[in-house]
């Protein structure tokens, strides 16, 4: 498949997982606006944020109800999700401080601002997707920073371009970790209760459920799978 072809698949998946979702979706929503400035955050949110939500809102609310006999496996799926969003969380802020401080020592005080912020309106419904919204607002401010500083002199190239893949690996990594635990908790009903499973499995966004891993793998940046074509290309 082609980067054009590629990139369709990713938006129409994109776009048919959030009106999917959001359509049968009945609960509290938590609404906030949010305007994100840099491109590749718009870029990454609209195609990753929704599918994640999915999956989030699947471990959090709807495999508790099904597999309440398996509290070890809802207590694993917990902290993996749990540490994936620390994990990420604390390799942003530690960035942010490394920027700010470059600023700080160039005598900066208003680093840039974006010219063309994209608001819209954000639907929460776990706490996971809460902090996952937190990740990419992170990211926007790292990225602002990148780009000003080198705009600036204050960095390189090369320096900018290398902060700029790692924020997105990053941000790819949260939402590959919700799709890996999505699939381990939908091969944890097929054990247990196949009536159900099925529609569990159908579900699943991407590459078949077969071919997932079978436990949680914490995604490291060095060893990041193809998981979904979606998510690849983001």
């Amino acid at each position: 498949m082609d980067a054009r072809a590629t990139q369709q698949t990713a938006q129409g998946l994109s776009q048919a997982v959030r009106k999917d979702f959001f359509d049968r979706y009945n609960g509290v929503v938590v609404k906030e606006t949010v305007a994100f400035g840099h491109p590749t955050t718009q870029r990454m949110f609209r195609r990753t944020f929704t599918v994640a939500a999915k999956n989030f809102h699947f471990a959090a609310v709807v495999a508790p109800m099904l597999l309440r006999e398996r509290e070890d496996k809802l207590a694993e799926v917990e902290r993996f999700l749990h540490d994936n969003l620390a994990k990420a969380r604390k390799g942003f802020e530690a960035e942010l401080e490394q920027v700010r401080a470059i600023a700080r020592d160039a005598g900066i005080s208003e680093v840039g601002s974006f010219s063309k912020p994209s608001p819209q309106e954000v639907r929460l419904v776990t706490p996971s997707s809460n902090d996952h919204l937190k990740l990419f607002k992170l990211a926007d401010e790292l990225l602002l920073y990148l780009d000003a500083l080198w705009i600036r002199g204050e960095i390189a190239g090369t320096q900018r371009d290398k902060g700029a893949a790692q924020v997105k690996r990053r941000l790819r990594n949260v939402a590959l970790a919700g799709r890996n635990m999505y699939v381990a908790l939908c091969r944890e009903l097929r054990k247990r209760k196949p009536e159900v499973a099925p529609a569990a499995v159908a579900a699943t966004t991407g590459a078949a459920a077969e071919a997932q891993p079978e436990e949680l793998v914490d995604i490291e940046p060095a060893a990041q799978p193809a998981e979904t074509e979606a998510l690849e290309t983001a």
